[in-house]
């Protein structure tokens, strides 16, 4: 669950008190979307380097501050991202997807081949899913389903109502499924 934030990063107290309280709930998120420690940590240092080089940019009438360093972090993960996709290390979004599949499939289980094969194909199947959708659709997923974002936390960053939200993620997963009901058609012709 990510922090209630009410520190204003612009000050060299409040980003310093922002700075503790996001730390460990950006690891969590970042865990989810990446596997090693080393990695996690490198990107955690990135997006501190980065928010303390723009923390005077910071605007909170845009958003929250947890927001604004979830923001930062998803940038330095998509340069991480790319600069792993020309040293042919990592599909590009490959991992964050995987996650995403493996959160929905249970996790997988590597051992087993036959199940290692579904969760395989499950992950392009969301793969394939999240990158057709709408983009608010497939942020609000991810937000919901792999950051763990709670509605009511939702609703507050958007300046919402719970309901709206709500209504926004049944929308969502009525996009999602359908993406995924049309793929299967497809690869079934």
């Amino acid at each position: 669950m990510p922090p209630a934030l009410d520190h204003n990063p612009t000050t060299r107290d409040g980003f310093a008190a922002m700075c503790e309280e996001v730390f460990d709930p950006l690891w969590r998120l970042l865990s989810k979307l990446i596997g090693g420690k080393d990695e996690i940590a490198d990107i955690l240092q990135e997006t501190f380097l980065a928010a303390a080089k723009s923390a005077s940019q910071y605007d909170a009438s845009r958003g929250t501050s947890w927001q604004w360093i979830v923001g930062i972090a998803r940038n330095q993960l998509a340069i991480y991202y790319r600069k792993e996709a020309r040293n042919n290390r990592v599909a590009p979004g490959g991992d964050l997807y995987e996650a995403l599949a493996n959160r929905l499939d249970g996790e997988g289980d590597a051992t087993n081949p036959e199940l290692a094969l579904t969760s395989e194909e499950t992950a392009a199947q969301v793969r394939f899913a999240l990158t057709s959708m709408m983009p608010h659709n497939r942020d609000l997923l991810i937000s919901f389903y792999l950051a763990e974002i709670s509605v009511d936390q939702i609703a507050n960053e958007q300046k919402k109502t719970e309901s709206a939200v709500r209504s926004q993620l049944q929308r969502a997963r009525k996009e999602f499924s359908g993406i995924l009901r049309n793929s299967g058609e497809t690869q079934n012709l």
